[in-house]
């Protein structure tokens, strides 16, 4: 009986064996949810950094698209603002040539020209500004979209 004792006490373990495994598994597992945890971790915040950039492009092209018109917009208006005084400013000049007044209304006119001319410039520095400043908010825009990236 003895040596049967023997046999069976070899293959049975002891409570501290036991406890080491149970351990030892454990550990492993916590480990392995400890690595899909930040495996799923990782593929969140991918994800996320890829829709954010995704946002932030298609919202540029909107801004870009919109600058685009009111700018195009913007030098129409200027055209046809320069159109109709220049058809004014001719219509002026005929009819005083016409009342013999000739002289003193092409000086008048000359003026008028020249009032025009500058009036055409401050649209054009008006106009510069403004684009100056849609990209100065870009560019801010752009900046904060990147902090809140950097903070996901």
């Amino acid at each position: 009986m003895k040596k049967s004792e023997a046999t069976v006490s070899s293959s049975v373990k002891t409570t501290q064996q036991l406890h080491q495994e149970r351990e030892i598994i454990i550990q492993k597992a916590s480990q392995r949810m400890q690595e899909e945890s930040k495996q799923m971790m990782e593929r969140y915040l991918e994800e996320s950094k890829r829709r954010a950039s995704l946002l932030q492009k298609e919202q540029d092209s909107r801004e870009k698209e919109e600058a685009r018109k009111a700018e195009l917009m913007a030098v129409r208006m200027a055209e046809q603002e320069e159109k109709q005084r220049a058809r004014s400013a001719e219509l002026k000049r005929q009819n005083s040539l016409l009342k013999e007044d000739g002289a003193k209304k092409e000086i008048e006119a000359k003026k008028a020209r020249e009032e025009a001319k500058n009036a055409e410039d401050r649209m054009k520095a008006e106009l510069e500004r403004q684009r100056e400043r849609k990209k100065k908010d870009e560019e801010e825009r752009i900046r904060y979209c990147k902090k809140i990236i950097k903070k996901i």
